[in-house]
């Protein structure tokens, strides 16, 4: 099973999840240490990321590509960040 999170490059994910694994080493450097995957939910279906620490820099669109075998699927997400809060947090579904 592959989950990746990603902005505009595919290449460049914003969180990598593969084979089990959360791949911190493939991740984009600013997003390293201030995402989570939320995984209660996977068997149902659900793949929730959450951004820590969410800034204007945060805003904008998200794809979250997931693949399990031969199935994979593909979603975008709009986040709108109107203004620096101090410490937030966002969550994305797919």
């Amino acid at each position: 099973m592959e989950i990746r999170w990603f902005r505009n490059r595919y290449m460049q994910p914003v969180y990598l999840y593969k084979e089990g694994k959360d791949l911190y080493g493939e991740t984009t450097s600013r997003y390293v240490e201030r995402t989570e995957l939320l995984k209660d939910a996977i068997g149902e279906g659900k793949v929730t990321l959450r951004i820590f620490n969410v800034s204007v820099d945060d805003d904008g669109q998200y794809h979250c590509f997931f693949r399990n075998g031969d199935f994979s699927e593909e979603d975008i997400t709009e986040v709108k960040v109107t203004g620096e809060m101090g410490p937030s947090e966002v969550s994305m579904h797919l």
